[in-house]
Formats: structure tokens, C-alpha cells, sequence
């Protein structure tokens, strides 16, 4: 059975992942928005049924908008 890494590591060949990261930072990151979306949840900052959509937002796309590109 494949590992979250290996996984990660066959993204990042096929130009889903950053390669200039390793698998294990971009595992590492993804544990870590879980975990604060888990957190956020038990906080009442965030309802439960959002937390999966919220770790998923913020891991595809981070923080930062980009600007409209003309």
C-alpha cells in the first residue's frame, strides 16, 4: 500500500505538487491544517461540516489571492 508521501511524491511528478518542497514538508503541512481545522471546530470558530472544505481551500490554494490576471 502507497504511503502519504509516496503519493505526494508521484503528485509532485506529475506537476500536482511543488517540487521544491519535499513530500515530507507538504505531508507535514497538510497534517497541520488538519489539526487547526479540527481545533477551530471543538473552538466553535468553525462549524464541523466545514473543516474538510476549509483544510482542502487553504491546501490548494494557501492564504494569499491572488490578483485578477487581465
Amino acid at each position: 500500500m502507497p504511503t502519504a508521501v509516496s503519493l505526494i511524491e508521484r503528485g509532485q511528478a506529475e506537476g500536482v505538487f511543488d517540487p521544491g518542497v519535499s513530500a515530507e514538508w507538504i505531508q507535514q503541512v497538510l497534517w497541520t491544517l488538519t489539526y487547526t481545522g479540527w481545533e477551530a471546530a471543538e473552538k466553535g470558530l468553525l462549524p464541523r461540516h466545514g473543516v474538510a472544505a476549509a483544510v482542502t481551500r487553504d491546501f490548494e490554494s494557501g492564504m494569499v489571492v491572488s490578483p485578477a490576471r487581465p
